[in-house]
């Protein structure tokens, strides 16, 4: 992952995830089993992405949400985190905050002087 772009930090905060959160981890950040348990168990990142970036806007941004609101949904414990490009720590954020994020990000691209499609 480039370190150009800030990144987006999940943490679960539970010793244990359900397999299907597990599962859907699995096939969003291509990490095992084993891996994503570890990551869990040492209160790591399950998922570290590089926001602003090209998969970003094709589909990572409005997975994360789709992703997350499940989550929320059904009460499974998590935390967000950004760190921006360059800095020693990283900042907490709420769900409402990346959704926010996100909508200010895909604003900027309607007004884009370079954009064609519009």
């Amino acid at each position: 992952m480039s370190d150009d772009f800030p990144k987006l930090q999940i943490f679960l905060t539970a010793d244990l995830a359900p397999l299907d959160i597990l599962a859907g981890l699995r096939r969003f950040s291509g990490a095992g089993y084993a891996e994503l348990k570890t990551r869990i168990a040492l209160g790591s990142p399950v998922l570290e992405i590089g926001m602003f970036t090209n998969s970003w806007y094709d589909a990572e941004a409005a997975e994360i949400l789709r992703v997350l609101g499940g989550w929320e949904a059904t009460k499974i414990g998590y935390s967000l985190y950004e760190s921006a490009v360059g800095a020693a720590g990283a900042t907490q954020i709420t769900l409402e905050e990346l959704r926010n994020i996100i909508e200010a990000s895909q604003g900027d691209l309607s007004c884009d002087p370079l954009r064609t499609d519009s």
